[in-house]
């Protein structure tokens, strides 16, 4: 895989940030099932590259953004 593919990847997940579910409960709740599987992502990725960051991983899935990585779109 590229770099390009997991920014793309990372773009995804930050995009899905977006409220799936409402309420209070359900907020955790949701932000509790993003975070595994954004982590579940993550891990898989580390798998096949020793060189993978998983901090700047976790960065760009959080924030839409990492060094040499053009800003989301949300």
């Amino acid at each position: 895989m590229s770099k390009k593919d997991y920014q793309a990847i990372a773009a995804a997940l930050y995009r899905t940030r977006g409220g799936l579910v409402t309420g209070p409960s359900a907020e955790q709740w949701r932000k509790a099932q993003w975070n595994d599987d954004m982590l579940a992502v993550m891990n898989a990725l580390a798998e096949g590259n020793k060189r993978f960051d998983p901090e700047r991983f976790i960065q760009a899935c959080e924030t839409g953004r990492c060094k040499g990585m053009r800003p989301v779109a949300a």
